[in-house]
């Protein structure tokens, strides 16, 4: 079985997932790693990346490199979203993990994860004898995509996602009672979007990805 592994550098952490594939290409996850590392933090709130969350970003992707070798890894995916691709010094940053731990990282815009959400969802559920929307609230953005019967239809990435929000909370002095008040306000383009791309259309499911949804799953649960 050849073993693979994927990382994700996000606002709020950056996650390591190493499965192995099998001849018929079913892939079975044999390690997960979460590095609660906050660029997400240092950015929206003051563009750029502090030397102290650099040095844990490094120290993560040596861990990562160390593990990448313990499971005999042969091909390796890293890719980072809003929080790195609007770092001021982000090029510095990922040659900085390239030269320490011979790790690449690809910086993807928005249309670019909203795509790779919908593959990884369509390889799980059966999408194509209905429209669905999907629906990934990240750390520093929220991508809505919509399918129609198996065809992407339309993406978009919208900057409220909820390290950006209390991020704006804060710089601003204001509490998190504040918070519904600044998704209202945050929601007008979101309102067009969705009013633009599922006219005429019968919306048969909203899919939710991404740890925000994980963890109200969880909560549901628990009550």
């Amino acid at each position: 079985m050849e073993a693979l592994a994927a990382i994700d550098i996000g606002s709020n952490a950056i996650r390591l997932v190493i499965g192995s594939m099998d001849e018929f290409g079913d892939i079975k996850i044999v390690k997960k790693v979460r590095e609660p590392v906050r660029l997400g933090k240092d950015v929206f709130g003051g563009g750029e990346i502090s030397s102290k969350t650099r040095d844990k970003a490094l120290d993560a992707f040596l861990k990562f490199r160390g593990l990448i070798k313990e499971h005999d890894v042969h091909f390796t995916k890293a890719v980072a979203t809003s929080a790195l691709r609007e770092a001021k010094g982000r090029d510095e940053f990922v040659s900085q993990v390239k030269k320490s731990s011979g790790i690449e990282i690809d910086v993807i815009d928005g249309i670019e994860e909203g795509r790779l959400i919908y593959s990884a969802v369509s390889q799980r559920m059966n999408l194509n004898d209905k429209v669905v929307l999907l629906i990934d609230i990240g750390g520093g953005s929220v991508e809505l995509t919509i399918a129609d019967h198996g065809v992407r239809k339309a993406t978009q990435t919208f900057k409220m996602g909820t390290v950006r929000l209390l991020q704006f909370l804060e710089t601003r002095g204001l509490k998190e009672k504040h918070l519904s008040d600044v998704i209202r306000e945050h929601a007008g383009p979101v309102k067009d979007f969705l009013a633009t791309h599922l006219k005429g259309l019968h919306l048969d499911l909203a899919i939710g990805t991404g740890g925000n949804f994980e963890t109200l799953g969880k909560l549901r649960v628990a009550l």
